[in-house]
C-alpha cells in the first residue's frame, strides 16, 4: 500500500510538470548549505548515561564523565529548485549512531510539488512534523535551547519517515493557518542489534501564526515494533 501510494504520487508530480503549459523553459538552480554543533556534556551520574537519543549506546555519566557525542552533529543540505513549483531536498547528517560510529545518514530526501501557492504535496524521506521545531531540531543554533527538551522530543524514537505529506496554508484577518498531514514509516537499529520499526505513522499538525505569536497543535499515531514485538 505504501509503495503504491508513493509511486502514484511521483507519477502525478511528473504528469503535472510535463503537462502542456508547464514552465519547461525554467532552468533549475541549486543551493548548498551546512550546519554543525560541537558540544561536550558532563554528568556525575555513575549509574546511567545521559545519551543523545534512545538508540545511542552510551553518553555522559556511567560510561565517561565527559562526552562530546551527546550534542555534536554535522549536516549538509542540497536544495534543488527544479521548477517554480517542484523542489528537491537532500540532507545528510553525521552524528552518534547505535554502533558507535559517525557514518553519515540520509535525514531528508524528498520532492515537493506546489499544486497552488498555498497547497503542496511532498513525497520521499522527511522528518516527522510531530513537534514545533521537528524539522530543524538538529540545527541547534536555530532553536532556543542547547538541545530540544528530551522529555518531549524523545517520545517518538524514530524521527523521520519515508512517505507522503500534504500542506495547506490559508490566511484570514492577519492570521496565517497551516494544516499538514503525513503518512509513512521508517526502520531503525538499536545498540543491542535489535530493529525498531515505526510503521503506519500518521501525523496531523496545525500551526496558527499571528505576527511573532504561534499556536501549535499536533496528533501522532504509529505502530512501534521491536523485533516482531508490537509495543504501541
Amino acid at each position: 500500500m505504501m509503495g503504491k501510494l508513493v509511486i502514484a504520487t511521483v507519477i502525478a508530480v511528473l504528469v503535472c510538470v510535463t503537462a502542456p503549459g508547464a514552465q519547461a523553459a525554467e532552468l533549475p538552480n541549486f543551493s548548498f548549505n551546512g550546519f554543525g554543533t560541537f558540544g561536550v556534556v558532563h554528568s556525575d551520574e555513575d549509574r546511567a548515561d545521559f545519551a543523545s537519543n534512545l538508540f545511542a549506546p552510551d553518553g555522559a555519566g556511567y560510561t565517561r564523565a565527559w562526552s562530546p557525542e551527546v550534542d555534536s552533529v554535522l549536516g549538509v543540505q542540497l536544495t534543488a529548485n527544479l521548477t517554480s513549483r517542484l523542489t528537491g531536498i537532500l540532507q545528510v547528517v553525521s552524528e552518534q549512531q547505535y554502533d558507535e560510529n559517525y557514518t553519515p545518514t540520509v535525514e531528508w530526501a524528498n520532492l515537493t510539488f506546489d499544486i497552488t501557492p498555498d497547497l503542496s504535496v511532498r513525497v520521499g524521506r522527511m522528518v516527522q512534523p510531530s513537534f514545533m521545531v521537528s524539522e530543524y531540531r538538529k540545527v541547534r543554533y536555530a532553536t532556543p535551547w542547547v538541545r530540544p527538551p528530551k522529555e518531549v522530543y524523545d517520545m517518538i524514537p524514530v524521527t523521520n519517515a519515508d512517505g507522503i505529506d500534504m500542506s495547506y496554508r490559508f490566511r484570514f484577518n492577519g492570521f496565517t493557518n497551516t494544516l499538514r498531514a503525513m503518512y509513512g514509516g521508517r526502520d531503525a537499529d538499536t545498540s543491542d542489534g535489535s530493529e525498531v520499526s515505526a510503521s503506519d505513522t500518521i501525523v496531523l499538525r496545525n500551526t496558527l501564526e499571528w505576527g511573532t505569536v504561534s499556536l501549535f497543535a499536533s496528533y501522532t499515531r504509529f505502530r512501534l515494533t521491536i523485533e516482531g514485538l508490537i509495543i504501541i
